[in-house]
């Protein structure tokens, strides 16, 4: 499969697609926003966004790997993606004895926007999920144009949550100022930022790693 426009097309279509799966199927099935049904909506906003996730980059994949191992390898990243911004999570400030489903759901949603499709399009089928995170989000070491805008929609749904808990302890009393919304929100306008930035500024990491 060759690389250029079409996946990076791919790449914007899929990220702006997950705010259909995030928001306004939940609000269909609950008639209620995330604000005032928070748990459902996001057990509800978790589900889908993860199946989506999974099922799109399983099928946009860049060789002949089988669909079911492509399946059963995103579902264990996904579940140690969970396991790892949870922890991340508490570790900077999240509520620790109340509240940790909603953790687990907002954990769920950002393993959905950055580790399960890394590992789906990784270049290198038998490298461990750590290796694979250190490698592209921390040393900026793609080795294929997916994984290459794959950076920018990963660390863009990661600082979009960090700058989403900002006004958390903010004294404004906004429904969407509760735990763990803003985050979400965050997340999703941070994916969707990078997934426009990676469209106009194709493999521009790829590069950058290939001079080093």
């Amino acid at each position: 499969m060759s690389y250029g426009l079409v996946d990076r097309t791919f790449l914007v279509v899929e990220s702006f697609a997950a705010l259909f799966f995030l928001f306004v199927l939940p609000r269909v099935f609950l008639r209620s926003s995330l604000e005032q049904n928070k748990a459902q909506f996001l057990e509800i906003s978790a589900f889908l966004l993860f199946v989506e996730k999974l099922l799109a980059y399983s099928l946009f994949v860049p060789n002949s790997r089988q669909f079911e191992s492509l399946l059963v390898k995103g579902c264990i990243a996904q579940v140690k993606g969970i396991f790892l911004f949870f922890v991340a999570a508490i570790l900077f400030g999240a509520p620790l004895f109340r509240k940790q489903w909603e953790t687990v759901l907002w954990s769920s949603i950002l393993a959905s926007m950055t580790l399960c499709p890394l590992t789906l399009l990784s270049s290198n089928v038998d490298e461990p999920l750590e290796k694979c995170i250190v490698r592209v989000y921390c040393k900026l070491q793609p080795e294929t144009r997916f994984e290459s805008n794959l950076i920018y929609t990963g660390i863009g749904a990661v600082l979009g949550a960090w700058m989403g808990a900002i006004p958390i302890p903010l004294d404004w009393d906004m429904p969407w100022q509760a735990w763990p919304v803003s985050l979400v929100y965050g997340s999703v306008f941070g994916s969707s930022v990078g997934a426009v930035v990676a469209l106009i500024m194709p493999n521009a990491v790829l590069k950058l790693s290939k001079n080093e």
